[in-house]
């Protein structure tokens, strides 16, 4: 886990664990985002949709669960890591990501549905995230 106020990056073997538990399923999550979305476009069963735009979501919340070094309990907790992760590194991955995935789950929960394309271009988002957030140490 990367303390996020001091920068450092102990990692014990079970921080470790428990962050590949939650990278791993952060990419079945965008992964059945991803199936969904493409399930959408061939029914236009809005519902797909539905579920495309809260799998992207939670590719990102478990991913910042990953390597949060403190219990996230809400939304706002999720955007102080991802721009205190910003802040220390630099990666605007992260940021848009985040952003990203917020996006999804308000459209596609509070809003109404977003298009396909702002779905797909959001998951697209949300995978360079993904991969951002591996490179940490």
């Amino acid at each position: 886990m990367i303390n996020l106020k001091t920068g450092d990056s102990k990692i014990n073997r079970k921080d470790m664990i428990n962050r590949e538990k939650y990278m791993r399923l952060s990419w079945q999550f965008l992964e059945e985002a991803r199936r969904q979305l493409d399930l959408y476009v061939e029914t236009q069963d809005e519902l797909a949709l539905r579920q495309a735009c809260e799998k992207g979501w939670g590719a990102v919340a478990q991913a910042l669960m990953s390597v949060a070094d403190r219990p996230v309990a809400s939304h706002r907790d999720f955007g102080i890591i991802a721009s205190e992760l910003f802040r220390k590194t630099g990666e605007r991955a992260i940021l848009t990501g985040e952003s990203a995935g917020e996006y999804l789950h308000s459209a596609g929960f509070y809003h109404g549905l977003p298009t396909a394309e702002l779905v797909l271009n959001s998951l697209e988002l949300i995978e360079e995230f993904l991969k951002a957030l591996e490179k940490l140490p």
